[in-house]
């Protein structure tokens, strides 16, 4: 009987082992963080945000937030292209919208489907 359980501890160690290796050598397979190329301005008083994609593929299923809680969502942003949209289409969940007369908008931040994957943008203003 304590031949068994020299062997199943032995087992058991040797799984602890392995698992510990596969930890240690990076073998738990995370996906790397994929990155939008934009260029993110506004101007008109921050009335106006424009969006540049300065990828080589479009944008699909793009949400834009804005100051952490205001967001505008969009269809599509092509590649090589620029969309402008107004400072009251950011509206929070319960359809508050953005008001630049209360607050100035500060961060963005976009997530979108980039070649399949979906990829990031963050960005601050001063």
């Amino acid at each position: 009987m304590k031949r068994i359980l020299k062997i199943v501890g032995s087992i058991f160690g040797g799984l602890m082992l392995v698992g510990l290796i596969l930890t240690l050598t990076g073998n738990n397979a995370t996906t790397p963080t994929v990155y939008l190329n934009a260029d993110v301005t506004k101007s008109y008083g921050d009335l106006i945000i424009y969006v540049q994609n300065n990828d080589t593929a479009d944008w699909t299923d793009v949400k834009i937030e804005l100051n952490s809680g205001y967001t505008c969502h969009l269809t599509k942003i092509a590649a090589g292209t620029t969309v402008q949209i107004e400072i009251t289409d950011f509206i929070t969940s319960d359809g508050t919208k953005f008001q630049p007369s209360l607050t100035a908008p500060i961060a963005l931040r976009i997530v979108a489907t980039f070649n399949g994957k979906t990829a990031y943008y963050s960005g601050t203003w001063d």
